[in-house]
């Protein structure tokens, strides 16, 4: 659980990526926020939402950042999720209980 500022920096470091995606992909037609909502909800058949209210959703976090509101530690994970369904080479490596991020850089 981060801090105010430090979920705010995280939302909009990933959210550029994520928009930055959306921009390259090749995936879906048009490349928006309507055409990635319309795409991963014919892939995600089991979500129980429509495509306006998921666009509504995505703007909504969009606006947010313009506004700098605070993001929920969900609402960022729901972001990460979409990034890596557009990426699929992106991933994190959760920290097991006994490392420290310096593990990985030994």
């Amino acid at each position: 659980m981060g801090t105010k500022s430090s979920n705010y920096k995280e939302f909009v470091n990933l959210w550029n990526l994520f928009e930055k995606e959306i921009q390259e992909t090749n995936k879906f037609q048009p490349k928006n926020i309507y055409g990635f909502a319309k795409f991963y909800l014919s892939i995600h058949q089991e979500e129980e939402t429509t495509v306006k209210n998921l666009k509504r959703k995505i703007e909504r976090w969009q606006e947010g950042i313009e506004e700098n509101r605070n993001f929920q530690r969900e609402t960022i994970n729901q972001l990460n999720d979409f990034y890596k369904f557009l990426n699929e080479t992106y991933f994190v490596q959760e920290l097991l209980d006994d490392e420290k991020p310096e593990h990985w850089f030994d």
